[in-house]
């Protein structure tokens, strides 16, 4: 299925630690494609704005399964939906490269959250719909949340 020159389908769908349950998420993760794509580009996106240096993404589209299987809480996670993604930087710390995308996020329409959790990686999530506001915060348990 094609994505996006820097980040595919198969990236956004797998789990190195959960090898067992990709099968079945990349099969589920089909019917939100369409999401996918659109999450797929905010990320490309992301990328440039961040030197277009690699981003590793760490979590991507998870059905229920892999959900569980990683420990979310979250009953309503967009990652559920293919509507987020969790990634690491490759050429600046989390705290930096948050602070890029906080000071660019104009460029960044289809950008709803953007989230440090546990001060190791950035949480992105993708617009359902243009009236969405961009929301920015951090987490350092992944529970409570400071706005930004």
């Amino acid at each position: 299925m094609e994505f996006n020159k820097y980040f595919t389908f198969e990236e956004l769908t797998t789990s190195s630690d959960h090898k067992e349950l990709v099968p079945r998420n990349q099969e589920d993760a089909i019917e939100y494609a369409t999401i996918g794509k659109k999450l797929s580009n905010l990320l490309g996106q992301i990328r440039e704005i961040l030197g277009n240096k690699p981003i590793r993404v760490t979590s991507g589209f998870r059905n229920e399964f892999l959900n569980k299987a990683v420990g979310s809480m979250a009953k309503s996670s967009a990652h559920l939906r293919f509507a987020a993604a969790d990634i690491i930087t490759s050429n600046m710390s989390v705290e930096d490269a948050f602070k890029v995308i906080h000071t660019n996020r104009y460029k960044l329409p289809d950008l709803k959250k953007c989230i440090i959790e546990k001060n190791t990686w950035i949480h992105v999530e993708v617009k359902m719909t243009t009236e969405e506001p961009q929301q920015f915060f951090t987490s350092k348990d992944g529970i409570h949340f400071s706005i930004v």
